[in-house]
């Protein structure tokens, strides 16, 4: 009997000898369980705000408005963010891209002084070697197709530089706003009257269509002019897409 108790305990003692082990102190030489904290992961940063379009609205006027009012940095954002003309934004896909790129092109013109410096950078621009009449002659060397695609390629140009010209009226007018010289409507007026031109010529099929929008063009100046008198030049430059349309009508 009495085996049997000290049996026993000795089973009990060996049950219980590791807990007292793992309960022992680092003094004590043995193990410590300390509990390991999860890690801990820093939240995903936020995605940048997807920047918007300040002058997208629904008419062309409203859209040329917005952009007159913008300044400097802002305008230059908005073109970040989509550079579509308002030219180019009725065109079809292919049409548009060509329309874009020329737009491109000119930009660095609009550094040069207003005149016969600005014209010959935008004639240059376009790909006019030397002028549309001289550049015609040039196609006749040709003979079938090859004549008719550099005859329609030097008419195409011709008509990009007469919708330069209207395009000029517009930056002088800008010019003018951005001086404190013209308000703010008179000039949205004057510009969504050129852009509209620029997309009534592109839709005009015959020679009377075209010269009789460049001739409303020039009367829209005229009354832009007469309401900022002395202020501005009254040279339109649109006698020269005059005689553009007839080189290559």
């Amino acid at each position: 009997m009495k085996n049997i108790f000290i049996s026993s305990l000795l089973s009990l003692a060996l049950l219980f000898s590791p807990l007292a082990v793992l309960a022992a102190g680092g003094g004590g030489g043995g193990s410590v369980f300390v509990e390991t904290p999860a890690p801990v992961v820093a939240p995903a940063p936020a995605p940048a705000p997807t920047p918007t379009l300040r002058c997208d609205q629904e008419t062309m006027k409203e859209r040329i408005q917005c952009r007159l009012g913008l300044n400097e940095e802002e305008e230059e954002q908005e073109l970040a963010i989509q550079y579509l003309p308002e030219e180019c934004r009725t065109l079809m896909s292919g049409e548009q891209e060509t329309c874009i790129d020329r737009y491109k092109a000119l930009r660095s013109c609009w550094e040069k002084p207003v005149g016969v410096g600005r014209s010959a950078c935008a004639a240059a621009a376009l790909g006019i070697k030397k002028n549309l009449a001289t550049d015609l002659k040039q196609c006749l060397k040709q003979t079938g197709v090859e004549r008719k695609v550099c005859q329609a390629a030097v008419k195409a140009k011709g008509f990009a530089l007469i919708k330069f010209r209207l395009y000029d009226l517009s930056e002088r007018a800008e010019g003018l706003l951005r001086s404190g010289k013209a308000d703010l409507t008179s000039v949205t007026n004057l510009v969504n009257a050129m852009e509209a031109t620029k997309q009534k010529f592109n839709q005009a099929s015959t020679y009377a269509a075209r010269r009789a929008l460049i001739l409303s063009a020039r009367a829209e100046w005229k009354k832009f002019v007469a309401k900022f008198r002395g202020k501005i030049s009254a040279t339109d430059y649109l006698g020269q897409a005059l005689t553009d349309l007839q080189t290559v009508k």
